[in-house]
Formats: C-alpha cells, structure tokens, sequence
C-alpha cells in the first residue's frame, strides 16, 4: 500500500471514529457533519470525499464486513452445500463482531436512539439478505428454486438478528459463535423440510 493509500485509509478512519464518538456523547441526530469533520480535523468538504452522509460514516466498518461476507460466500468449497456456506460465512462474521465487541456495542447504542439509523441499518439488512439469496440460489434459477433461496435468506437473516439481539442483551458477554452455532441447528432442522420437496 503507498502512502497516498495509506493517507486515505487513515483519512477515512479518523471521520468514522470522531463520528461515533459524537454520535455517542451528542446522538446521531444531533450531530452534525460539520462537528464531525472539525473533530477529524478534517474539512466539510474532505469529509463528503470519504462519504457521502453521516449514516455512511457511521457505519463505514459495515460496508467493510459486508464486502468480507461476500468474499466468504464467494469461496464454497465443492464440499459444502450452500446452506453450509452461508453458515461458514456467518459464523465466520460473528467471530469478528465479538473482536470488534466493544465497537459494536457502541454502535448498537447509537443505533437504538435513532429513528434515522434504525432505517439505514434496515436498508443494510437487505444487502446481507442478497447476499446470501445469491449463494443459496442454486443452478437451476427457476421460480421454485428463486423462491426457496429467497425463504431461507429471510429466515437466516431473522436468525442473525435474533441471536444479536440476544448478543446485545447480555451486552457481548455471550458466546456469539456458539449462539450462531445453535442458531444455524434450529435453521436447519426447519430447511430439511423444503430439501425433502426438491
């Protein structure tokens, strides 16, 4: 990496961490970008180089992990089905959140107090439900299997959402892989049903 690279990289991380450090002493929704870019020491208009709304920066590390789950579907291995891919990916997605804990459970909590992020963060959701409808899809894409893909990445997502909210409850003292563990087993006793109408 050269150092311009490194410069925006740097860049890039100083907005996102000032940012979550108003968005937690102030509220995201009384934050405003001009505040964020001064505690970056950055300018407004350095700022909309890296994003283009406070909701990006804020949730700059997710567009990271979304990018790192898409890598994850991307390498099935011939071994696995794919609803045992997208179980590696997530599970290998909940081994980073408990890394990341205490980021996230920040960001969860700014997350709560704003109607605005709740919105966003669904509209991140979706892109996670794409995600895995596009590795569960299988060779055939007719209507049937389109339908079953799409089933299944809603029920995986409701999953994960489940299981974080628990994560969140006991504010990240839980074992969130062997939560996701469990999870995925109580999945894929429901999924045997509609493997069992192909």
């Amino acid at each position: 990496m050269g150092i311009r690279e490194r410069n925006r990289v740097r860049t890039q991380q100083q907005l996102a961490e000032a940012a979550l450090d108003l968005f937690l002493a102030k509220g995201f929704d009384e934050t405003t970008v001009d505040e964020v870019a001064e505690r970056a020491g950055v300018s407004r208009r350095t700022f909309f180089r890296y994003f283009d709304s406070k909701e990006a920066a804020f949730f700059a590390n997710q567009e990271e992990r979304l990018e790192s789950f898409r890598v994850l579907l991307e390498a099935r291995t011939a071994a696995e089905t794919a609803l045992e891919s997208v179980q590696r990916a997530c599970l290998a997605m909940a081994r980073i959140y408990a890394a990341e804990r205490a980021v996230t459970l920040a960001q969860q909590r700014v997350v709560e107090a704003s109607r605005q992020l709740k919105t966003y963060d669904q509209q991140l959701d979706a892109q996670w439900e794409e995600a895995m409808f596009d590795a569960l899809l299988d060779d055939n894409n007719n209507d049937d299997s389109r339908l079953r893909a799409r089933v299944q990445a809603g029920a995986i997502l409701g999953g994960v959402r489940a299981v974080l909210r628990a994560w969140f409850a006991q504010d990240g003292r839980g074992d969130l892989e062997l939560m996701g563990h469990r999870a995925f087993a109580v999945l894929s006793a429901g999924m045997a049903f509609t493997e069992m109408d192909r």
